[in-house]
């Protein structure tokens, strides 16, 4: 696959969510159990997408040993985490609400600041819709509705409030700031250029996490420390430079040679 502008990291991206919404469409249906509103009902067939089978198949390890995986709303579906509890793994994530068996919960409009909704399934999956500046969809199997925490937030005239939320959410807060940091000293100094070649960028993105894996790595090892800077500006002098030096070299051999003769 190729493209004369080449292909951005928002376009990897927009094309993985249109194979999710493409395959795992919207219901017209709520699925609601007319007994209980807290709890829905439905049937879905084993993960079937290419975003599930990958996570599938990293977590194919984890089986059994009751893990909790988190992740956003690029791999979470009805299925996969329906799949992964079959395995006993237990998984937590954000989720688009439009998805496939993700039952109506009440409007953003509907809900204060602070307060939620929420619903189980009789797989025993939750799907929860929290309140804070806006609403927060999230998917769990590793939490109960009725765990609560607290949240401080800063109001408009400057004051620090309290503000109730689901232990749900700050548990994927804490676990997923670890990727979100990853992310941010990836980006600090990236080397991922724009390129007609659909696998140089996917070359140069594993290449900035190798980087900065290592930079992490050594960090926590207690050796000399370096900032990210510093770090890359190591790496390259050691691992690159003296590549590009005995190339010119031999390239200014040869040139001599062909000179001479």
């Amino acid at each position: 696959m190729s493209s004369s502008k080449g292909i951005t990291e928002d376009e990897c991206y927009r094309i993985l969510f249109e194979e999710i919404s493409s395959s795992d469409s919207s219901v017209d249906s709520d699925g609601s159990d007319g007994n209980d509103p807290t709890t829905f009902t439905t049937s879905c067939a084993s993960s079937s997408l290419v975003c599930n089978r990958v996570v599938l198949n990293l977590s194919s390890s984890l089986h059994g040993k009751n893990h909790v995986i988190f992740m956003d709303n690029y791999f979470t579906s009805y299925d996969l985490f329906k799949d992964l509890k079959s395995n006993g793994v237990y998984a937590c994530g954000t989720i688009n609400p439009r998805m496939k068996n993700i039952p109506k919960l009440k409007e953003e409009k509907e809900l204060e600041r602070g307060k939620f909704d929420y619903k189980i399934s009789n797989d025993g999956i939750v799907i929860y819709r929290w309140k804070d500046n806006r609403a927060v969809n999230l998917i769990s199997t590793c939490n109960s509705p009725s765990d609560v925490s607290t949240l401080t937030r800063k109001m408009k005239d400057g004051t620090i409030t309290n503000i109730t939320c689901r232990i749900v959410l700050r548990d994927y807060n804490s676990s997923m700031n670890y990727v979100d940091n990853f992310d941010r000293l990836k980006s600090d100094y990236a080397i991922e250029r724009k390129s007609k070649k659909w696998w140089m960028r996917l070359f140069l993105h594993f290449l900035d996490c190798s980087v900065t894996d290592a930079s992490i790595m050594h960090k926590e090892i207690e050796m000399e420390q370096f900032s990210n800077k510093d770090f890359r500006r190591e790496v390259y002098k050691i691992l690159l430079a003296p590549k590009i030096v005995s190339v010119t070299a031999n390239f200014a051999s040869v040139s001599q040679s062909s000179i001479a003769t």
